[in-house]
């Protein structure tokens, strides 16, 4: 890792480093702020526990203060003659003793807004004089109540009352005689408390948190809350995203006591802790990047103006050279140092360049001799033509001797020399076919007849055109490459064919020894690039003029890319070599396009 580290630019490790820094110095004020607001949330965790706790309490005791009330109400001397009285004078009077009374007890608790009796036998109070005021009171009279002869809180009710109809807490008592007569003992009216839904739950004022309390009955329905849209509505329609929500049974009530507190005042106080953080991250981030230009300008300006200073020395000539001005950086003691040993290195460089231009000079002028006495060379080389002739003296000579080898060997030589000198580049596969067989009689007489060749061309496609010297390459890396190498005798395939395109396709295969996985890879992929030096040195070696390379590339040259040869192979196996050439129409098309 150091060692690439070192390969970079200094401005990439500069910017590393900045970015580095950069992460690390974000990470920490994440964790720091992230162990803050863990400590800001346990502690208003902490702190509204303790306020749900103390809020359920007051619920309780203003419950409880309620239920204290009805009780002494219900038995009060008053309440009890005013239910039981059956003349209408002593009822009124005792009506109007009663309402004093009760007045004077209202301001006890806040959360009463009004007192009701429901007389057994008709000794009504507060009641009105509209009739489903009555028939209200005694539908909640009906209820079944799993408190019998207790206070029990009814929920929340909506009533027409007094004239006009609001959602009330409806907390009920029956009332049994306790005066001695005909109703001792019995059930002789009930007693009714209307509580205000918005002052049960009392008033919180923190500066800590704000959140919404909501008190519910048996059935999930709100029946107070400090939220008064929520009043009166079942608690799965209330709206609680994004908050936390806690919960405290009110046991002796039936009630729950639900609080919701918005994360956002939860975390209250996180936002401007945020703020400061990031604008700390973003100084830190703008001191580093100041750092990194300063550190930028004073090294890779000077690197900049030095390489700028290089390419113009290389852009000119070197007679410009001798008035180069000298170079000149800016930056750190070291930048200037550098500067200095640099232009004493370029002083000594115009000398020596001085120097090597003169040697050059005159070495030019020997090279051009020696081309000159190489091409004197050439001019006097032997002409084809009187190789030709001695090679035809060479087979008359053998055939007198009676040296029939020598005699075939030479005439099929000196048929293949006079084909490879010929004007024509296009021949017919027929002609082609007879060189190639020339040379497959000069090769078994040399290996003795260690293998057999076999042809199938049809006589369709003996007339059919070829470039010239495109099967000898092939068929010669076929005896060298495989079959020589093989320790048995082998065989030779050249056939040829029409595919279904109607291109014509030459088959050359041997069971020779085949060509490894690796080299067969390396030789397709030369194959593609057309590389003829490098395929011909790795086959045949260097001396070998006209390679696969090279008639792969004069096919797809005079065909178009779509053509050429295909090599396919198996180690131990053997070679096939396919050409495909295509068919006449396409060759006109290629000509006329």
């Amino acid at each position: 890792m150091y060692r690439a580290f070192k390969k970079w630019g200094i401005k990439t490790q500069l910017m590393i480093l900045i970015l580095v820094s950069t992460v690390f110095i974000m990470l920490t004020q994440a964790f720091s702020y992230w162990q803050m607001s863990e400590t800001i949330s346990a502690r208003n965790d902490e702190y509204l526990n303790e306020l749900l706790v103390n809020v359920s309490k007051t619920i309780e005791n203003n419950f409880n203060a309620v239920n204290r009330i009805m009780t002494s109400t219900a038995y009060n001397d008053l309440v009890q003659r005013y239910l039981m009285e059956e003349d209408p004078t002593n009822r009124f009077l005792l009506n109007q003793s009663m309402v004093s009374t009760l007045e004077n007890v209202k301001p006890l608790n806040r959360s009463i807004v009004d007192f009701v009796l429901i007389g057994k036998f008709g000794n009504d109070y507060n009641v009105g004089y509209d009739p489903s005021t009555r028939a209200a009171f005694q539908a909640i009279i009906n209820r079944v109540s799993d408190k019998p002869n207790q206070v029990a809180f009814r929920g929340i009710n909506n009533l027409y009352f007094k004239q006009s109809t609001a959602n009330y807490v409806v907390a009920e008592l029956p009332i049994r005689g306790v005066n001695s007569g005909l109703g001792y003992g019995l059930e002789i009216g009930h007693l009714f408390i209307l509580l205000d839904t918005q002052t049960i739950i009392p008033q919180i004022e923190s500066n800590r948190t704000a959140g919404m309390y909501y008190v519910l009955d048996t059935d999930d329905v709100v029946i107070s809350s400090n939220n008064q849209l929520g009043i009166g509505k079942k608690w799965e329609d209330i709206s609680v995203h994004n908050s936390v929500v806690r919960t405290k049974d009110i046991p002796d009530f039936g009630f729950k006591l639900v609080s919701v507190i918005p994360n956002s005042e939860l975390y209250r106080g996180m936002g401007q802790l945020r703020l400061i953080t990031a604008v700390l991250v973003g100084i830190m981030i703008i001191l580093m990047y100041g750092t990194y230009l300063a550190i930028g300008n004073n090294i890779m300006q000077p690197i900049k103006t030095f390489v700028k200073y290089v390419n113009n020395i290389k852009s000119k000539n070197e007679d410009i050279l001798k008035d180069q001005e000298n170079l000149q950086l800016e930056g750190y003691a070291e930048i200037g140092l550098m500067a200095t040993k640099f232009n004493q290195l370029m002083n000594e460089k115009n000398e020596l360049t001085q120097h090597v231009l003169q040697t050059n000079s005159r070495i030019y002028e020997l090279e051009l001799l020696k081309k000159q006495a190489e091409l004197a060379y050439l001019n006097s080389q032997i002409n084809p033509h009187f190789l030709y002739n001695t090679l035809e003296c060479i087979q008359g000579i053998a055939s007198v001797k009676g040296v029939h080898e020598i005699q075939r060997m030479t005439a099929a030589l000196s048929q293949i020399f006079r084909y490879s000198i010929k004007g024509e580049e296009t021949v017919s596969l027929s002609e082609e076919l007879r060189i190639v067989k020339h040379y497959i009689s000069i090769q078994l007489v040399r290996f003795q007849n260690r293998f057999d060749v076999h042809y199938d061309i049809p006589e369709q496609l003996l007339s059919f055109p070829v470039k010239k010297m495109i099967l000898q390459p092939i068929v010669e890396n076929a005896i060298f490459h495989g079959i020589e190498m093989k320790s048995t005798k082998g065989n030779l395939w050249i056939e040829a064919k029409r595919n279904p395109y109607g291109d014509v396709e030459i088959l050359i295969k041997d069971d020779g020894v085949g060509i490894r996985t690796e080299r067969l890879h390396e030789l397709k992929q030369r194959l593609n690039i057309g590389s003829d030096e490098e395929l011909s040195g790795m086959l045949v070696g260097n001396k070998q003029r006209i390679g696969i390379s090279n008639v792969n590339q004069r096919l797809k040259v005079e065909y178009g890319f779509e053509y050429g040869i295909t090599i396919h192979s198996t180690e131990h196996e053997g070679t096939k070599v396919l050409l495909t050439l295509p068919q006449e129409s396409v060759r006109d098309e290629r000509i006329f396009s």
